[in-house]
């Protein structure tokens, strides 16, 4: 009986952020304010902004910032000014504040980082070489494998056009920051994430995984309202290894399944956190 009503209660909270988010994504184009909102679809503001919060990782907000945002990066043939009235912003001031928060502006982003400087440094880990690779906003990048080369390679790639600037030693505490938390899963550094809003919410619910644990990727679909396939795919897309904790995401029999920097690794960093407790 009180798994029932559990269930109940999660089927009621599930359906509230659902007509919430549907709301939103037909309104980008208007201000609304949680009030507003709030009312449209029978719920306090307080209610409604924790269960919200609680299920994307993000006020409603920051949703439709991220929304937006995403509108525009995807808009073809147009100055940014124009794909910015499409997307819902008010003017390009809007846009330009709502991006500076993610680190890059809209054209910077439409131009795969072009005028983005990115500093990065390599080196030895407990789990093989690591390239760490921050914008001014935070850790855009961790990858961890056995060649320096491929490993700055696999961060170019995904911003083609920004400028690289090896600094070993002004990164020097972030690379110590980063071989920490790989020992015992210490506090992160602040984090400059790209990704679509789907993706930033399953990022956000790695981070909310505790140290030592693991989560199913069928768990974490139950949970985020999506199917464990949606997951894999956000958990692939991951660029930031370590502080991203994919690795914490198993498969429903317990086994590891993919990891982007192999499994061995996964089984290392599992078992290192666990051993910290």
């Amino acid at each position: 009986m009180v798994a029932s009503r559990r269930d109940g209660h999660r089927g009621d909270m599930d359906a509230l952020v659902a007509r919430a988010r549907s709301y939103l994504d037909d309104h980008l184009d208007r201000r609304v304010t949680l009030n507003d909102l709030a009312a449209e679809i029978g719920a306090s503001p307080f209610h409604l902004q924790r269960v919200f919060t609680r299920t994307f990782g993000v006020s409603p907000r920051a949703y439709v910032e991220a929304r937006r945002l995403e509108r525009l990066r995807s808009a073809r043939g147009r100055t940014v000014l124009e794909a910015a009235y499409e997307a819902g912003f008010g003017s390009s001031r809007a846009v330009y504040e709502a991006s500076a928060k993610r680190g890059t502006t809209p054209a910077e982003r439409r131009r795969d980082g072009a005028g983005t400087e990115v500093r990065y440094t390599l080196g030895k880990t407990v789990l093989g070489r690591a390239i760490v690779a921050t914008t001014a906003r935070g850790v855009c990048a961790i990858a961890i494998g056995d060649d320096d080369a491929a490993l700055l390679g696999e961060v170019q790639r995904d911003l083609p056009r920004a400028s690289f600037v090896r600094d070993d030693r002004g990164l020097s505490g972030l690379m110590a920051a980063v071989r920490a938390a790989m020992t015992d899963g210490g506090a992160p550094p602040e984090l400059d994430l790209f990704g679509t809003p789907f993706q930033e919410r399953v990022w956000a619910a790695l981070r909310a995984i505790p140290k030592g644990e693991t989560r199913t990727y069928s768990a974490l679909a139950r949970a985020l309202g999506t199917s464990p396939r949606a997951i894999a795919r956000a958990c692939a897309s991951n660029r930031v290894a370590v502080l991203v904790p994919c690795h914490r995401v198993v498969a429903e029999t317990g086994d590891l399944a993919g990891y982007r920097w192999g499994l061995e690794r996964k089984r290392a960093l599992i078992a290192k956190e666990r051993a910290s407790r």
